[in-house]
């Protein structure tokens, strides 16, 4: 199984796949939309923006999932504001803190 919280899964890959299985009979199918390194200093992060149609609706939570190039797992996808009522959104952010660099031998 692949670590789909690993960036390399979606720097790049707008129009990447989503499916989302909302329940045991139901999947909604989203398409990553958007990109963004978050890091800073103390941070290793980035979020990513999925959009799928506007019956594709689904609560915040972890939800198992299949993405066209990472394989299958689980995301904790939260809904987000959609301008286009023909459309829902749904985002990823991962962050994780920055090991400390090591400074020089201690003598």
């Amino acid at each position: 199984m692949s670590d789909l919280h690993s960036r390399e899964h979606y720097e790049g890959a707008e129009e990447a796949t989503l499916t989302v299985n909302v329940d045991e009979n139901t999947t909604a199918e989203l398409t990553q939309v958007e990109y963004e390194d978050t890091s800073d200093e103390q941070i290793d992060g980035f979020s990513v923006l999925f959009e799928g149609s506007a019956d594709a609706v689904f609560d915040q939570g972890l939800h198992a999932v299949e993405h066209s190039e990472a394989g299958a797992g689980e995301l904790f996808l939260v809904p987000v504001i959609s301008q286009d009522p023909e459309k829902r959104k749904y985002q990823l952010v991962v962050s994780r803190l920055k090991q400390p660099e090591k400074s020089g031998d201690a003598e």
